[in-house]
């Protein structure tokens, strides 16, 4: 199977040559995330990209390696992916109280657009970390945790730390087995996998990149 890079590669190949030549104009300038550029794409480029993308995680099982693929291409993307998977796994939660750790999801999703820092998100993934009095379970206690640290808390160079990425993806897998006795670990992983696939073609990510 191709790597996520390779996937992107091959559906901007396949573009008219206008929309080629186009693309990579718009990409002579460097920048730390692709999706810095996202407001000159055409709506072909990021059609394209949607959908590409989208293709590639359908294909896989593994969302752990999917996400931090993601992640590894736009740290914007793999973020706003990771708090797609948050919201999910805190909407299923059988605890009420659960929607207590939805402000921390939101501080990362403000991060993704610009709207709040780095150290907001530290600050929030702290609150829901030391949350023990909110009565939810230490899954959801977590992957709202996880998600925020996916931000907040840097590498020393100042690079995302993906073991927060794997925090999510784990908590939120751990939470769908354990509201569904039916669920085994592959299936939890691979509705995963579906969800972000999804959150791109008709989801929250897909109204963000039309």
């Amino acid at each position: 199977m191709p790597e996520i890079k390779e996937a992107i590669d091959q559906a901007i190949e396949a573009l008219p040559a206008c929309e080629r030549s186009e693309w990579e104009e718009i990409h002579q300038k460097e920048v730390k995330d692709p999706l810095e550029l996202l407001s000159s794409w055409t709506e072909t480029h990021r059609r394209a990209i949607r959908t590409a993308i989208a293709t590639w995680i359908l294909d896989r099982t593994d969302p752990k390696d999917a996400l931090r693929q993601v992640l590894g291409w736009s740290p914007k993307m793999g973020v706003a992916m990771a708090c797609v998977i948050a919201r999910d796994a805190l909407g299923r939660s059988s605890y009420g109280s659960a929607v207590a750790h939805l402000p921390t999801v939101e501080a990362a999703e403000g991060w993704v657009h610009g709207l709040t820092s780095v150290e907001f998100c530290k600050v929030m993934g702290e609150v829901s970390y030391f949350s023990d009095q909110l009565g939810t379970s230490p899954w959801e206690q977590d992957v709202a945790m996880a998600v925020a640290y996916l931000v907040g808390d840097r590498l020393p160079d100042g690079r995302l730390n993906l073991n927060f990425a794997d925090y999510v993806t784990s908590n939120a897998s751990a939470i769908i087995q354990l509201l569904d006795f039916s669920a085994s670990k592959p299936k939890a992983e691979a509705e995963i996998c579906l969800l972000m696939g999804n959150s791109l073609l008709t989801g929250q990510l897909a109204e963000w990149m039309a």
